[in-house]
């Protein structure tokens, strides 16, 4: 993904979204899919990510508040598969303004201790 694309979700233009946070986003190159549990439909692209939530990128918009049960697969730096299951809120949602694409911000509402430390890991080696 080409910088200037991450550089448009990475902070949001709602007001006070960054300052509300109170972990830093790290950016995720490899963009894992973000899939509802029940459904097994992707919800989008994993963009960033932080221990308390997370953004993605989707094709159709979202309507929040809604709460999703959510898997991500993620190759950890030693090239090992993780699956991190979280329930996580669905904050905002909004259409990008250079193309057809859905920014939208989850917070982990429920992250078991074991998915935690793969985040933190995560968060880490990037």
């Amino acid at each position: 993904m080409e910088p200037e694309y991450k550089e448009r979700y990475m902070f949001p233009e709602s007001a006070g979204t960054a300052e509300r946070r109170r972990e830093n986003r790290t950016l995720i190159s490899a963009e894992p899919n973000v899939f509802d549990r029940h459904t097994r439909e992707s919800l989008g692209r994993l963009v960033n990510l932080s221990r308390e939530g997370f953004l993605v990128v989707a094709h159709e918009p979202m309507m929040p508040p809604a709460v999703h049960e959510v898997r991500i697969v993620v190759v950890d730096d030693y090239g090992q598969l993780r699956t991190i299951n979280a329930t996580a809120e669905l904050i905002w949602c909004r259409r990008s303004r250079f193309d057809e694409s859905y920014g939208a911000g989850f917070q982990f509402s429920g992250l078991d201790p074991a998915d935690e430390i793969i985040v933190q890991h995560l968060i880490q080696a990037l």
